[in-house]
């Protein structure tokens, strides 16, 4: 007889009882007195990789990079770093915070790329490491660097005075990696406009600025008027450079070709700008071979927001009739994550219901952006929290076998661990997604 009755039988958004303390994990790194949760992927060996800010050692609270490697079962590989654990450290005074994991191949040999933000100056930090945790010396200063505004930004841009960096927890932070180049955001404050304008900057395989884009390494993503603009995810996907993000209180998408020119059939210049003030999106993921779906939040209450678009930036006819998809749960929801698995749409983020309490939520979407009722035993929803922790989302992966893991925080503000769920998706194989 079976180990589970008709009634316990797991099914999919259940969490995975084969991962952590019945599908949870809580993180924390030796000697922290804050660990958080900010960027998670699976790697080439099956393993994944978590990445947040560690404030682990000395009185002053500058947070390093933190990334741990955790098996299949959620136990850390221990060895990886120090027992599955490795802190990287910049300057003194630098606060950096672990955005971005990634995969590259230098030499025939896997490596690990890590892309943060230094919350005190604004600055793309990037660090190389081996698959062991090892620091690779043999990128940037002794597998570190620190991205600059170049210096001539004031001149090539056309403005009377200097831009500045923008300098807090939320600035920047989005990489992308493509035949080599590595794509980063930095956002900037330009003092003649008022505005904070986001710059998308691709850079060679060392570092440097690839002035093969846009004759100068970079572009600011904003339109004619210089409105306030954000950058949450870059996708390159068939020869093109796809963000996300805010432009003006507006949700935005926008398009940039391989030499850094704005795509002039995509919507209007390249900018696809949304009616709704006050959505803003986070993440990207291709649909098809020529659209893309970008996942977000808007409105009050929350709800969580998703969209299909072209590559003329026009809705795609067959996800929600052509039209943005807005959607309501609970109290509120948002979506910081969002992949694809077997003809599936799978969206996460954080969600609460009446007693306000943050959850992790999973939602599940046939092609045509109808909700699955085979997820989530007949909602096609499903949440956890952790009791006793205060729950934020932050993103997610899907694994190769199609379950999800959704990342976190505990606390808002200071993130005292990284908190982590498993739940069940079981479809054949996919592409992981972060």
């Amino acid at each position: 007889m079976s180990q589970y009755t008709a009634l316990t039988a797991r099914a999919d958004g259940d969490l995975d009882p084969a991962f952590g303390d019945n599908g949870k994990m809580i993180v924390r790194f030796l000697d922290a007195r804050d660990t958080s949760g900010e960027c998670i992927v699976e790697g080439p060996n099956g393993d994944f990789y978590v990445g947040g800010a560690v404030d682990a050692d000395g009185d002053d609270i500058i947070h390093k990079l933190g990334i741990a490697c955790l098996h299949k079962d959620g136990t850390p590989n221990v060895d990886f770093g120090n027992k599955g654990y490795v802190i990287v450290r910049f300057g003194p005074m630098q606060d950096t915070h672990l955005r971005q994991i990634l995969f590259v191949t230098v030499g025939g040999e896997t490596r690990i790329l890590l892309s943060g933000i230094d919350t005190k100056k604004g600055e793309v930090v990037l660090a190389r490491l081996h698959l062991d945790g090892r620091v690779d010396e043999r990128f940037g200063v002794k597998g570190l660097l620190t991205v600059k505004l170049p210096a001539n930004l004031s001149q090539s841009l056309g403005l009377g005075s200097t831009p500045l960096t923008t300098s807090s927890s939320g600035a920047s932070g989005p990489c992308a990696v493509d035949e080599g180049k590595i794509y980063v955001v930095m956002e900037m404050y330009m003092p003649i406009w008022i505005a904070r304008v986001a710059l998308l900057i691709r850079l060679n395989p060392d570092g440097s600025y690839d002035t093969g884009f846009n004759k100068s390494g970079y572009v600011a993503v904003t339109n004619q008027h210089w409105g306030n603009s954000t950058i949450s995810d870059i996708l390159v996907h068939n020869g093109k450079i796809t963000v996300c993000g805010t432009l003006a209180g507006h949700g935005m998408v926008a398009r940039v070709n391989e030499d850094g020119s704005f795509d002039q059939i995509f919507a209007d210049k390249g900018f696809k700008v949304f009616d709704n003030l006050g959505v803003a999106f986070e993440k990207l993921t291709p649909y098809s071979d020529k659209s893309v779906l970008v996942a977000g939040w808007g409105l009050t209450p929350r709800h969580g927001v998703l969209a299909c678009l072209t590559e003329n930036g026009e809705f795609e006819s067959t996800f929600n009739s052509g039209k943005v998809l807005l959607q309501p749960l609970g109290n509120n929801v948002m979506f910081f994550g969002v992949g694809l698995a077997d003809g599936k749409i799978i969206a996460s983020g954080r969600f609460s219901q009446e007693d306000n309490n943050p959850e992790f939520v999973v939602v599940r979407y046939l092609i045509d952006g109808t909700l699955d009722t085979k997820f989530g035993r007949g909602k096609g929803w499903s949440s956890t929290r952790f009791e006793n922790h205060y729950t934020i989302a932050n993103t997610m992966t899907l694994q190769k076998d199609g379950n999800v893991l959704v990342l976190g925080d505990w606390g808002g503000g200071v993130s005292y661990a990284a908190l982590i769920a498993r739940f069940l998706n079981t479809t054949p194989s996919v592409a992981a997604t972060a």
